[in-house]
C-alpha cells in the first residue's frame, strides 16, 4: 500500500511539474523580437475628496522584459492636477512621477503590476507644506493588444505627513526597442 501510494505521489508531483513549466514557459503570444520595449501614453486622473477635479498628462514608460511573464517596468511624465475652485489658495499644481516597478502576465494579454517612486511638485502640493516632493505607490492591472496598452492604476501620493488618493488610467501606444 505504501509503494501504491508513493507511486501516485510521484506521478502527481511530475503532472504538476510538467503544468507549471507550461505556464511559465517561453510563449511566441508576446514580444520574440526583443526583450525591450518603450511606450507614450496619455494619462487622466479621477480625484476623490481633494482640492483637485482630476488630473491629466503624458508619460514615458521602458519595460525590459524578464521572461515572458514578468516585466521590469520605469516610467516618467508630467500630470497636470486641476484645482476644483479659481481662487489661488489651491493652485493647479503639476507633477513629474518617476516610478520604476514590475508586471506579471496573467494570460498574454492581462497584467498586474505595481511601482514605487516619487514626483516632484510645482508650485508645492499644497501651499501650507515647504516639501515640493511626494512619495508615490502604484498597484495597477492593464490589458496590452498588440502595439496598444491600457492601464487602470490606483496611486497612493504621500508628502509631509498628508496623502492623495487618486485612480489613473492610462492609454500608450507601445513598441520595440
Amino acid at each position: 500500500m505504501k509503494k501504491v501510494i508513493a507511486s501516485l505521489v510521484i506521478v502527481m508531483a511530475v503532472f504538476a511539474a510538467t503544468s507549471v513549466k507550461a505556464q511559465f514557459g517561453r510563449s511566441t503570444d508576446r514580444y520574440a523580437e526583443t526583450d525591450w520595449h518603450a511606450s507614450i501614453g496619455l494619462e487622466g486622473q479621477y480625484l476623490n475628496k481633494s482640492p483637485f477635479n482630476g488630473g491629466f498628462g503624458l508619460s514615458g514608460k521602458v519595460q525590459y522584459d524578464i521572461n515572458t511573464n514578468v516585466s521590469l517596468t520605469g516610467s516618467i511624465g508630467y500630470l497636470r492636477l486641476l484645482n476644483k475652485t479659481s481662487d489661488d489658495r489651491t493652485p493647479d499644481v503639476g507633477l513629474i512621477p518617476i516610478k520604476g516597478g514590475a508586471k506579471a502576465f496573467i494570460t498574454p494579454q492581462v497584467y498586474v503590476g505595481a511601482e514605487l517612486g516619487g514626483a516632484f511638485a510645482s508650485p508645492g502640493i499644497f501651499r501650507n507644506y515647504a516639501t515640493k516632493k511626494a512619495i508615490l505607490l502604484s498597484p495597477s492591472i492593464g490589458y496590452e493588444m498588440g502595439h496598444f496598452d491600457g492601464t487602470l492604476r490606483y496611486e497612493l501620493m504621500a508628502w509631509g505627513g498628508q496623502y492623495l488618493n487618486t485612480l489613473g488610467l492610462r492609454l500608450a501606444y507601445q513598441f520595440d526597442l
